[in-house]
């Protein structure tokens, strides 16, 4: 189900008039919704922003039209608010019409302050790899 619902995102998302007149490479939409209330989550948070931005194959986005949205939601490990390691949850979701989500996977994580963007990575990694088998599935059914 995964797999189908991400190439039904895929297409529909690359095929966007305005989207196709802004990239000439075509690049999947993203958007981060985050809520931290930790700073090494809103170190998180900026660091997978960073990866979408540098990235060749995403784009940040908040637009109305068709795009995935990774929703992450931090907190402080340490109920004493020592800021040395977050705890998160992310679920990737495909947005359409800017109402409709539909579920695609989710996760849950724990990331020391010394790794955050080795967090970062592991996230935009497993989206990659769900891109890549939704891709192979719509071309098998081509």
């Amino acid at each position: 189900m995964k797999t189908i619902v991400i190439s039904v995102f895929i297409v529909v998302a690359t095929k966007s008039p305005s989207y196709a007149q802004e990239h000439s490479v075509v690049k999947v939409l993203i958007e981060v919704d985050s809520l931290s209330d930790d700073s090494v989550g809103e170190r998180l948070a900026f660091q997978l922003r960073e990866r979408i931005r540098q990235s060749t194959g995403y784009s940040l986005t908040s637009a109305n039209e068709p795009h995935m949205v990774l929703v992450l939601r931090t907190m402080d490990r340490d109920c004493l608010g020592k800021n040395k390691s977050t705890i998160y949850s992310i679920v990737w979701t495909f947005k359409k019409d800017n109402v409709i989500r539909f579920y695609v996977d989710s996760a849950i994580g724990l990331a020391g302050d010394d790794v955050i963007e080795k967090a970062a990575e592991g996230i935009i990694a497993r989206t990659d790899s769900m891109m890549e088998s939704a891709r192979k599935t719509e071309k098998k059914n081509k």
